[in-house]
């Protein structure tokens, strides 16, 4: 076995340090590729062969991208959609309109293209979801529309949003789930009211679940409203999780035995010292810098874990890989550097209009 091949083996089973050592060697990605083809666990391979994507690369990922092993088509349209290249783009935006794709690689494409972020994807994913928008019975997954509207978000486009709120009315549970998992970033009119009624009236507990992180992202008064009755949810994962959110958005620590009486109560000694139209966190309107200095002060994987998400969906920066390259200090730079105002409401780095 030789060094690469090692280092190859332990980064499939998660291994940083090696998945950091392949990925400052441009000349072992078709080793990496190989490997992925090969199948069995995929660990932090397809992530060295996103941390890979350059200028040099992109033949490579481009040629490779059209292989029949679905690890490898992955992972190439990640690294494309993260390479920044013109002839990325340009790829992608050609597989997004082959419909003789496998629509789940299709999806993967609209993702792709949501994180290169660059304007001429608009106009094609718009019509990806013009040519989806239909209704879905409960056997179908409708997740190309809804990966394409979600990469328009990224992109500063919530045009899709109407498409987004008939899919979380829609038969389908997997549509259902994946939509209300897609409001964390696209958002709209009527928002609230459907993440309100999915949170506490869907028959499925992963789509009440799924509901809860995009009302507390919005964290107005009318969102924390109806974060409050899910926190009596009969599935304890739900009612937990409602309990966790609504805690982030007021400062206050719930028990594990609370329930709704005690979250109304929070909210009743709060509700007067939160503004409209306005993102709260911690109890009072959002600062963005201060998800950074939690993040630093959070030491338990899931909180930490959900601070990395939110404050990459709110900013729009690749948290996770800044962490990782220079730590928190560079992070804290990148988002002062940021437009972020106190309260405002942001998705992926775009000023939006409050739902």
């Amino acid at each position: 076995m030789t060094d690469v091949d090692e280092l190859i083996e332990r980064a499939r089973g998660g291994d940083e340090a090696a998945a950091t050592a392949l990925a400052g060697d441009p000349d072992g990605l078709p080793a990496v590729l190989d490997a992925l083809a090969r199948g069995g666990p995929t660990g932090l391979l397809p992530s060295v062969v996103v941390r890979l994507a350059r200028p040099d690369t992109v033949p490579l990922l481009i040629e490779r991208m059209a292989v029949d092993q679905v690890d490898v088509r992955w992972a190439c349209v990640a690294g494309l959609g993260a390479s920044g290249d013109p002839r990325a783009l340009d790829a992608l935006l050609a597989e997004l309109d082959d419909e003789s794709w496998y629509e789940p690689d299709r999806s993967m494409v609209a993702q792709a293209l949501g994180d290169f972020g660059d304007p001429a994807a608009v106009g094609p994913l718009q019509a990806v979801v013009a040519a989806n928008r239909r209704e879905y019975d409960e056997t179908e997954n409708p997740a190309l529309l809804l990966r394409a509207a979600e990469a328009l978000a990224k992109l500063g486009d919530h045009g899709a949003c109407d498409a987004v709120l008939e899919i979380l009315a829609s038969p389908s549970e997997m549509g259902r789930s994946l939509a209300a998992t897609v409001l964390r970033l696209v958002t709209g009119p009527g928002v609230v009211e459907a993440l309100a009624r999915a949170a506490t009236r869907d028959r499925s507990r992963e789509v009440r679940a799924a509901a809860v992180d995009p009302l507390a992202l919005l964290g107005t008064p009318e969102a924390v409203e109806a974060l409050v009755p899910v926190c009596q949810d009969d599935v304890d994962d739900v009612a937990v999780r409602a309990h966790v959110r609504l805690g982030g958005v007021l400062g206050e620590t719930f028990d594990d035995e609370d329930g709704e009486e005690e979250a109304a109560a929070a909210w009743a000694e709060h509700r007067d010292d939160f503004r409209p139209a306005t993102v709260h966190r911690m109890g009072r309107p959002l600062h963005v810098p201060a998800l950074v200095d939690l993040l630093e002060a959070e030491s338990d994987p899931g909180p930490r874990d959900d601070l990395v998400t939110e404050l990459t969906l709110i900013t729009g920066l690749p948290v996770a890989a800044i962490l990782r390259d220079g730590g928190v200090d560079a992070l804290r730079r990148r988002v002062d550097a940021g437009p972020f105002e106190d309260g405002g409401l942001y998705k992926w780095g775009h000023a939006v209009p409050f739902p």
